[in-house]
């Protein structure tokens, strides 16, 4: 996926440049406006759509519930990759208690 990717990576890198050249998990974070507020509104649109369906074509649905799942997805590949990054000890086998 190319926002989570190849955007993600390039993104992590200039955050790095501006930390003095030291990367931050934290720096994953930062990604996850822009699927939040994709998913936000493509949620909406698919709900809109779906309740009148007299007023929209069968194109609205499928094109909220698109931008929904990229959204979906990219949050995914985001807080995957953070959390490997944040406990590299453990990266799937993390519960509250394992920080302490």
């Amino acid at each position: 996926m190319g926002y989570a990717g190849w955007f993600g990576d390039k993104s992590i890198i200039l955050q790095a440049k501006r930390n003095n050249g030291v990367h931050l998990p934290e720096h994953h974070l930062v990604n996850l406006i822009f699927p939040g507020i994709t998913g936000i509104l493509g949620l909406m649109v698919y709900a809109v759509s779906a309740q009148y369906p007299e007023r929209y074509s069968w194109v609205a649905p499928l094109g909220g519930w698109t931008v929904y799942q990229f959204s979906f997805i990219s949050t995914m590949i985001i807080t995957t990759t953070f959390a490997a990054e944040a406990f590299p000890k453990a990266p799937g086998k993390f519960t509250p208690y394992t920080i302490f």
